[in-house]
């Protein structure tokens, strides 16, 4: 009776055990779920974007050229690299430093940020005038960081009464580059009339070449007596000498001035002119 009772428990347990591995069986036998990502022999991919990739060592460089089909001889070709797919680079070739004689280096950096686009003008603040016209030319000195993205330039000048710069007095070519000179030779409209002591205000026009414009802020200059014209180029002379710590004649210090004025100054007052690129800094030492 005991045997018989031993015998049906141990087939229940076989069983028991029987439904379970085939409870596994049939689960480990279900499909994975749908996720996007597609492996095969050679890599993964997930909706069409690579995630890893196989690639043989054996075939891109085999170590067993010429070797026989064994197992011995191929093994060491059974190797393989797992890498993620890159997504590029760019290379910068350029000569970014120059050594110079007597130890001298000049070496230059980029930055991709081309910064803010600058632009101004100076001019003599005293411009002679013997009430019928002015007597000497009146020379302008103009800064852009972005000569090279303006197709032309122009000084405006104007009344100080025409506040919204309508009806130009005069038009002065400006030439291209960073810092530049344009000079005035005084010509006035026909009719027109003034005193000692009137303003003039003028402003740098620069033309984009797909026809856009940039404009600065109108600066101003005072008609005065040539005598006070003189005194005030004399008066700037001796500035310049005891700031600089040489002798220079009149010209010569009022350019210095009215460089040292603009030179990395902006006055911009519109801009629409479309710039791109980086700037590159140029650097120095022993020079």
């Amino acid at each position: 009776m005991k045997t018989m009772k031993k015998k049906a428990l141990y087939r229940a347990l076989l069983g028991v055990m029987a439904g379970m591995v085939a409870q596994g069986a049939f689960a480990q036998a279900q499909p994975a779920p749908a996720t996007g990502v597609d492996c095969t022999t050679t890599g993964c991919t997930d909706n069409g974007e690579i995630l890893m990739r196989v690639r043989t060592r054996g075939e891109r460089a085999p170590a067993t050229a010429g070797a026989t089909d064994s197992n011995a001889a191929l093994q060491p070709d059974r190797r393989v690299t797992v890498e993620a797919e890159q997504p590029g680079r760019v290379v910068a070739v350029g000569k970014w430093s120059v050594q110079i004689p007597g130890g001298g280096v000049l070496w230059a950096t980029e930055d991709p940020n081309l910064g803010q686009p600058q632009m101004d003008v100076s001019a003599s603040a005293l411009v002679p005038f013997d009430g019928q016209r002015v007597t000497k030319p009146v020379r302008f000195f103009s800064y852009s960081n972005y000569s090279d993205f303006i197709d032309r330039a122009e000084i405006r000048i104007f009344r100080a009464s025409d506040t919204d710069l309508v009806t130009p007095l005069a038009t002065v070519p400006l030439p291209s580059g960073a810092v530049v000179e344009a000079e005035w030779d005084g010509s006035l409209p026909e009719g027109f009339r003034a005193r000692a002591g009137d303003e003039l205000i003028y402003v740098v026009r620069a033309y984009g070449k797909d026809g856009s414009f940039d404009e600065t802020n109108a600066r101003r200059i005072q008609l005065v007596t040539p005598e006070e014209a003189e005194r005030g180029t004399q008066q700037l002379r001796v500035s310049s000498e005891r700031q600089f710590g040489q002798a220079m004649d009149a010209g010569t210090a009022e350019a210095r001035q009215l460089i040292d004025g603009v030179f990395g100054m902006s006055n911009l007052r519109i801009q629409n002119i479309p710039i791109y690129g980086s700037k590159i800094r140029i650097q120095g030492r022993n020079l």
